[in-house]
């Protein structure tokens, strides 16, 4: 698969429209704000909520975040605490924080509070974990160790030279012992630790073929020169400039934008889906509509929800949609059609670079599926421009 980045604005904020194999699958608003998720602060304690067990904390210009407390805690009314954003302020919820201090790059991420080496899900080989995990022994930082400093492997470490994970873990440890080292003789509100621009980050960390990145924004087009251009993505920058037809008009971007602010989502078929989410869960209904496709009832159907699970996953990157989704699929006999279905399903779900999970069929024949809260969705993104 190959991956195109277009940037540009969207009224006022920094757009970047992700295309997979030239179709557009995933809108990512820029976090332009001082208080970017991954961002460390030395937060003062304002509040404890003992019945929520968690603690209410200014990190300063009027920022207050929600932070979760653990049994173990020491955190208390009035102390200063180092803490991370972790979550964007979703609706009416305050920021939402972690003393489990996180610093990522493209092949690792050193997280405080779990100590050890974990692997993501996605890697497979065992002798690989088993060379990875050598290497990261060897080279891993004793006082990092000492501090319960552990050490994740991503994805992308999977099949990347050696000599590359072990820069980025000196590179990660170098500045976790900065942050860890010297929080405690900084003044309260000071950001420790600010990570690469989201959207960068989002580009850096793409796992398939990038073919090209284009921006007709001057500044954008700079910062990805200096963070990209002595990698192997220097060829693939490049700038645009078009006084009559605006980069967004080119690709289609507003078009896509107001068709995924619709309950309404057309497949290729003649099927569509109807999108409706609450403040619980969101609902996808599939309809096989104008689909006049000549073959057998049982096949129609089996063809009609491949496709929507298909198209569900990508409306779901689309409009960013999280927490639960329940897919009411068109019934279907064959236990063996429900398991090609299911199959697709995880299939489609894989290739969210936000984690999506398929959990189980419910009793109702709804498929259930989960996608992690990070971002604002689409509605709200919009809805925020207009205030």
């Amino acid at each position: 698969m190959k991956t195109k980045f277009v940037i540009s604005r969207y009224s006022e904020q920094l757009l970047m429209s992700v295309f997979e194999d030239d179709k557009l699958n995933e809108f990512f608003f820029s976090d332009e704000t001082e208080t970017q998720i991954g961002s460390i602060y030395i937060g003062h304690v304002k509040e404890l909520a003992v019945n929520l067990r968690a603690a209410f904390v200014d990190i300063g210009n009027g920022k207050i975040g929600y932070l979760p407390l653990n049994k173990n805690s020491q955190v208390h009314a009035e102390s200063d605490v180092l803490v991370q954003i972790s979550n964007d302020a979703i609706k009416t919820k305050d920021l939402r924080l972690t003393e489990q201090i996180s610093i990522s790059g493209k092949y690792l991420a050193l997280t405080l509070g779990k100590p050890g080496i974990g692997f993501s899900r996605k890697i497979h080989s065992e002798e690989r974990k088993k060379e990875l995990t050598g290497i990261i022994e060897n080279e891993f930082d004793q006082e990092l160790k000492a501090q319960k400093v552990g050490v994740v492997v991503r994805t992308n470490a999977e099949e990347a030279d050696d000599r590359k994970i072990q820069a980025e873990l000196e590179g990660l440890s170098s500045e976790m012992l900065r942050v860890l080292s010297t929080w405690k003789s900084r003044t309260v509100h000071s950001c420790m630790y600010r990570p690469v621009r989201d959207y960068i980050a989002r580009i850096r960390d793409d796992r398939c073929e990038i073919e090209r990145i284009v921006t007709d924004l001057p500044d954008v087009y700079e910062e990805l020169g200096k963070f990209f251009g002595n990698s192997e993505l220097a060829d693939c920058i490049a700038f645009y400039k078009d006084e009559l037809l605006p980069l967004n008009k080119l690709y289609s971007v507003d078009t896509v934008i107001q068709e995924s602010l619709q309950k309404k989502a057309w497949m290729k078929s003649g099927g569509y889906l109807i999108i409706e989410p609450t403040e619980a869960l969101t609902v996808v209904d599939v309809n096989s509509g104008k689909n006049t496709k000549k073959c057998s009832r049982e096949n129609l159907i089996m063809e009609t929800n491949i496709e929507a699970v298909w198209e569900t996953a990508r409306q779901l990157r689309l409009r960013n949609i999280s927490g639960m989704i329940l897919i009411d699929l068109i019934n279907m006999t064959d236990p063996k059609d429900k398991s090609k279905v299911i199959s697709e399903l995880k299939k489609a779900l894989a290739g969210d670079y936000v984690i999506s999970d398929f959990v189980d069929v419910t009793k109702l024949g709804l498929a259930e599926i989960t996608r992690k809260k990070v971002r604002r969705s689409l509605a709200e993104q919009i809805k925020k421009q207009k205030y």
